[in-house]
């Protein structure tokens, strides 16, 4: 018998990003600044560490102006101004999504709650 060659050829399939862990609801008075840093085990990837975020209001909006997403740090701004609300808080949903390299995403929402400036604040 004729030796025969096996040539075997074994392609991986892109795994998409995970969700790690959830995304914590935050909560600012207006006139008041806070800050929100996904941490960096929010999402992972298996195969892919290099991930690209994007963040908008889960209906697909842009984020309000007062709320600021910095992709590179993962990082939220809030500078809600005065008469935001009114006199009764409201919850914004934000949505967070996570790319890899190769185009597979995940998703995850968390709240952003701004509630009314507080009793006897004014702004001078």
């Amino acid at each position: 018998p004729t030796p025969a060659v096996l040539q075997l050829v074994m392609q991986g399939s892109n795994d998409s990003p995970q969700v790690g862990n959830a995304l914590v609801d935050q909560r600012v008075a207006e006139s008041r600044s806070l800050s929100y840093t996904l941490a960096s085990n929010s999402f992972s990837d298996l195969d892919d560490s290099n991930l690209t975020y994007t963040a908008t209001l889960d209906s697909g909006e842009a984020l309000p102006s007062w709320l600021q997403f910095d992709a590179s740090s993962r990082s939220f701004t809030a500078r809600p101004g005065v008469d935001v609300v009114g006199d009764t808080a409201q919850s914004w949903t934000v949505h967070v999504t996570a790319t890899d390299s190769g185009g597979a995403s995940v998703s995850n929402d968390f709240s952003w709650v701004v509630a009314p400036k507080p009793p006897g604040w004014t702004l001078r």
